[in-house]
């Protein structure tokens, strides 16, 4: 069974980089605090979709596989270090996982 791939991988105002509120996974909707911005850049034959405070980076070949590969990373953040016991975690690595957890305000699966 082939995965339902998401529309917006940020969904957001009239752009789909500025003063964007949920970040769609897969089947996880993360709910933001507070609305971010994303720097977007062309580099090369790449787009570029970044939120430099966590230093998470999406890139594809156009702005909506940069913002998929986005959405990627930030769900792998999430699970990998904002979802673990601190004790499991470098000095570094908290210190991300508690700038992740004030970003966002709830993770849960969507429809």
């Amino acid at each position: 069974m082939m995965a339902r791939r998401a529309e917006n991988f940020a969904t957001l105002a009239a752009n789909a980089t500025q003063r964007v509120v949920r970040i769609i996974h897969g089947n996880t909707v993360f709910g933001l605090r507070a609305p971010i911005d994303l720097d977007v850049r062309d580099e090369g034959p790449y787009c570029l979709v970044e939120y430099e405070p966590l230093g998470l980076q999406g890139r594809g070949l156009d702005q909506e596989e940069a913002l998929e590969s986005f959405a990627d990373q930030f769900w792998g953040m999430w699970e990998w270090i904002a979802s673990a016991d601190d004790p499991k975690l470098t000095q570094d690595a908290r210190r991300l996982k508690r700038k992740m957890r004030s970003l966002v305000r709830s993770a849960t699966p969507g429809a």
